[in-house]
């Protein structure tokens, strides 16, 4: 999972396992460590929840989706699940790039929808 943070916004970019992950099992974490402590990134399906929402609990971002929203994305071809507001939320399904990067593994990312075949 891959997490961006500008100004207001959180983006978080899911490969297709990470996906399946989040609609089987209810969530996905990742972690960096800085020395001794560690800031996590979590995203949790929301059973009662109606809307999309970030918490801070200690050093871990918690986004929470609704968990209708998680199986329908998951199963669909939509590319994102978006909440405006103050932080502006993104999640999207992460595509492989259409150009070779050296470091990037791509083998897990969703097919690119610009990649001629």
């Amino acid at each position: 999972m891959k997490l961006r943070i500008k100004g207001n916004s959180i983006r978080l970019r899911l490969t297709q396992s990470e996906v399946d992950t989040l609609a089987i099992a209810g969530f996905v974490r990742e972690s960096v460590s800085f020395g001794e402590e560690t800031f996590g990134y979590e995203i949790r399906s929301d059973v009662d929840g109606d809307a999309v929402t970030a918490d801070l609990v200690g050093t871990t971002i918690v986004v929470w989706v609704p968990a209708g929203r998680v199986q329908d994305w998951a199963a669909s071809d939509s590319v994102s699940i978006e909440q405006e507001g103050i932080p502006y939320l993104l999640i999207e399904k992460d595509f492989a790039c259409l150009s070779d990067r050296p470091g990037e593994d791509d083998s897990d990312a969703f097919p690119n929808p610009r990649q001629k075949c």
